[in-house]
């Protein structure tokens, strides 16, 4: 997940009147009419305290008149940065007047003010940040023959400075749902649903799995790691849960060390990665710690674990530093520190990365996909090859060789737009990366986490699901099966939710999912998609 604002608006109106017929993604909206002139909130003055202080361009007066805007809706900004400050979701209620709930990455908090009438839908919402509040308000003031509902967005600063204003930017809102015409599942089913059973996990971030030897290991963001049995997949049930004590865990490895024992590393956002001897999954123990040069308190967001020939290394990344941690844990109760990848460019922050035999692909943001070499000496690793485009957020990446012997990545962005792209390993003459294949279902739902084995590459695609992509041809991928996790009527409507984490035995043909609402997901592949 990014550490950066959302890209767009996610909006939900949960009230009265007809639901509508839905849109072009699956959402609602109508015309229901009993929803005419509903507020919540005291009218606010100052900065951005009415539609009037946005612009009028591009309005139509009168043309909401009636409208029911029950539903969940997508929220697209023009021009519209690939994140963008101050997402949007909201919920509109009735019976209790009108509500707004602002997205978030991964959650959502309510607005301070909104009001409808047949002119505009209105809303804002206030925050404290230090000495400074942030004032942010949309207004939808025209709605078009297809339902859609265009309109103004714009941000302010205030502080003791006195104001300071983004540029206004319009937007159009559609309603939101899965994909139209598209079956629940097909290829895989759901086998179980865990999320703490009569014992409910905390209403948190699903971030990651791992699972080996029947077991479970689930990062559980601020809630802390659970450990669940799953040798009975179809019956889950929980052995231990290693707390996060006002921590995030975002990602979490498996290692196995000497004499049969096992260790998960753990990706804490406080404090490095953390070292939990796991070799009794019932009574999981901090052992140990990786922490990365730099800060006393360094956090760690992602890492990625290899066996090159006897040894066994970690490579972490932090997120926003232009760095690739390495650390030998061939046994983990006494790692090494081998050294840091510095990237030639320090707004290139790694995201995360993927690794073969050493030659790391860093997925470092803004500064698209870097390949180094990381062994023996990461210090003294250069740049081999890139991929970079125009508005790149690289997030993501996997490395695979086909049954034909081609070697390919599998990559992906994150926010807006971002999808499944295969990358030939083979640079061209300018240390460039072809594309050779990509995958897009809809630009409104990025890509989350991948794995790829052989021709297969399996992706969590956040709202769209769980994704099993054949890249026997890697310039004519084909999607073979599907699972859609997100339900839109349940969902709490983040920007960035749905199945983001993914582990898969393919000797079982079981795939374990990392669910932002829904938890621990196991789903089995069927039919053709099963051989």
């Amino acid at each position: 997940m990014a550490v950066a604002g959302a890209l767009a608006a996610v909006f939900v109106a949960a009230g009265c009147g007809d639901a509508g017929d839905g849109g072009a993604d699956g959402g609602s909206g109508g015309d229901g009419g009993a929803c005419v002139e509903p507020s919540f909130g005291e009218p606010p003055d100052g900065v951005l305290a009415s539609p009037a202080d946005l612009p009028r361009d591009g309005c139509e007066p009168g043309t909401l008149a009636g409208v029911d805007p029950t539903g969940l809706w997508f929220v697209q900004h023009d021009p519209h940065p690939r994140w963008q400050r101050g997402p949007v979701r909201i919920s509109l209620s009735c019976e209790g007047g009108l509500s707004v709930d602002l997205a978030t990455i991964g959650s959502t908090r309510p607005a301070d003010y909104a009001a409808l009438d047949a002119d505009d839908l209105f809303f804002r919402r206030e925050a404290e940040y230090g000495k400074v509040r942030l004032v942010e308000a949309y207004t939808a003031c025209r709605r078009d023959a297809d339902g859609a509902l265009y309109g103004w967005y714009r941000y302010c600063w205030v502080g003791d400075f006195g104001q300071e204003c983004g540029d206004p930017a319009s937007f159009v809102a559609r309603p939101y749902g899965r994909i139209e015409g598209e079956p629940d599942a097909d290829g895989l089913e759901l086998v179980s649903e865990f999320r703490g059973g009569d014992a409910p996990w905390p209403d948190t971030f699903t971030a990651d799995v791992r699972v080996a030897d029947g077991i479970a290991y689930v990062a559980n963001g601020e809630d802390g790691v659970r450990i669940v049995d799953v040798t009975d997949p179809a019956a889950p049930r929980e052995l231990a849960h290693f707390p996060a004590d006002s921590d995030y865990y975002n990602e979490l490895k498996l290692v196995d060390g000497p004499g049969g024992s096992r260790y998960a590393l753990v990706a804490s956002d406080a404090a490095g990665a953390k070292i939990v001897d796991v070799t009794d999954p019932t009574a999981p123990k901090q052992i140990g710690l990786l922490r990365p040069a730099g800060e006393p308190d360094h956090g760690v967001h992602t890492l990625f674990v290899e066996t090159v020939g006897a040894a066994t290394y970690a490579y972490l990344a932090d997120g926003f530093s232009p760095n690739v941690f390495v650390f030998d844990v061939t046994d983990p109760t006494s790692p090494v520190d081998v050294g840091t990848v510095h990237l030639p460019n320090d707004d290139w922050g790694v995201h995360a990365v993927c690794a073969d035999g050493g030659r790391v692909y860093a997925a470092a943001t803004v500064g698209g996909l870097v390949v180094v070499d990381a062994l023996p000496d990461p210090a003294a690793a250069t740049v081999i090859a890139r991929y970079q485009k125009d508005d790149t957020y690289a997030h993501q990446c996997w490395k695979t060789t086909t049954s034909s012997g081609r070697a390919v990545l599998a990559f992906g962005d994150e926010g807006y737009g971002s999808h499944l792209e295969l990358l030939d390993l083979t640079p061209g003459a300018d240390g460039a990366l072809p594309r050779i294949g990509e995958m897009i279902y809809r630009d409104q739902v990025s890509i989350h986490d991948m794995m790829a084995f052989g021709d297969t590459v399996y992706v969590a695609h956040y709202q769209d699901g769980v994704r099993i992509v054949d890249i026997s041809d890697p310039t004519a991928p084909e999607t073979i099966a599907h699972f859609n996790t997100w339900d839109p009527e349940t969902a709490p409507g983040a920007m960035l939710e749905g199945a983001v984490g993914i582990d898969v035995d393919l000797d079982a043909g079981l795939i374990y999912v990392a669910d932002t609402p829904r938890g621990l997901l196991v789903l089995r592949r069927t039919g053709s998609a099963a051989r």
